[in-house]
């Protein structure tokens, strides 16, 4: 980083951009990370959060992208904790009668599935 002035104050590193990935995804959280293709309309996000707050879900974040999403839809990455083991499935199910799912992550027992 330089001053007004054009003089070396600071250097930003790898590191210090990992970290701020980090931080910014929630990778350090233990929880759930679920994948959704949806609709790209106003509120198409709060209808999937408003589910998981109802099982209990804490959002650590939440990302989208167009890229190889189908025109008019979004991908949503949404990563979450507090959710009780014995309502993950319950969860689920909901979840897809209401979004498209496209994969979901349980960091703490290190189990993938794709939908």
């Amino acid at each position: 980083m330089v001053n007004q002035n054009g003089e070396i104050v600071g250097i930003i590193t790898q590191t210090d951009l990992f970290r701020v990935l980090i931080s910014l995804t929630g990778v350090g959280s233990r929880g759930f990370q679920f994948a959704f293709q949806l609709e790209d309309h106003p509120g198409s996000i709060k209808e999937v959060a408003d589910i998981i707050r109802k099982y209990g879900g804490r959002m650590v974040s939440i990302l989208t992208s167009y890229e190889s999403a189908p025109q008019g839809y979004r991908k949503v990455y949404i990563r979450m904790h507090g959710i009780e083991r014995p309502k993950l499935q319950q969860l689920k199910e909901e979840l897809s009668r209401n979004a498209a799912l496209i994969y979901m992550v349980d960091h703490r027992e290190n189990i993938r599935e794709i939908f």
